[in-house]
């Protein structure tokens, strides 16, 4: 049997070009790789914000006259309920806060509480404060929510912590008819 010259000449030639190729384009393709930098800064600022929702409107509360003599004043309100919002970054060194309410412009009517029911957290995420329940409220700051941390509630209604406000009467001989008030609440957040 007779190997054919030109057929081993063909053959070696068509791997020496396979592998060439293959060194070409692992060449090529190693040639393409980029390795840079970008800097990159990152800055977080340190904020204790509150904000109430749904907005600003005042909250209306009085008394109904009852209907049969003997019966005690019954409250009225509109709407009587807000939410309280909140977004805190803190410093690695930094307290918890906490947020208080006050009446800060009038005291209240002789016999008569301002109570203030603050709901517990919804939505958010992170460590959001925890209410203390029922407070009411005077001229002095009252804590309502302690130990926010790094967090954020979300913002508007059905998210924070609902605030429900109600009128008791604390004194009936203390009552006076012409007494009336237009309250100012304050809140703030500190640590």
């Amino acid at each position: 049997m007779m190997i054919d010259k030109k057929i081993i000449f063909k053959t070696v030639y068509f791997f020496i070009l396979l592998l060439g190729s293959i060194i070409f384009f692992e060449t090529s393709l190693n040639g393409q790789i980029y390795t840079g930098q970008t800097p990159v800064s990152i800055a977080i600022p340190e904020i204790a914000i509150v904000d109430i929702e749904p907005d600003n409107t005042p909250i209306s509360l009085g008394f109904e006259v009852p209907t049969e003599g003997g019966n005690p004043l019954v409250v009225t309100t509109t709407d009587n309920t807000k939410w309280i919002n909140y977004t805190c970054a803190l410093a690695p060194s930094a307290s918890a806060r906490n947020i208080y309410m006050e009446a800060s412009n009038t005291m209240l009517p002789d016999g008569i509480n301002l109570e203030l029911t603050i709901g517990a957290a919804v939505g958010g995420a992170g460590n959001l404060g925890t209410s203390v329940g029922k407070v009411s409220l005077s001229s002095q700051p009252q804590l309502i929510i302690s130990g926010i941390g790094r967090s954020y509630t979300g913002n508007g209604v059905n998210s924070g912590h609902q605030l429900t406000y109600n009128l008791s009467i604390a004194d009936y001989a203390k009552l006076d008819a012409n007494q009336s008030a237009s309250i100012q609440v304050l809140i703030t957040i500190s640590e």
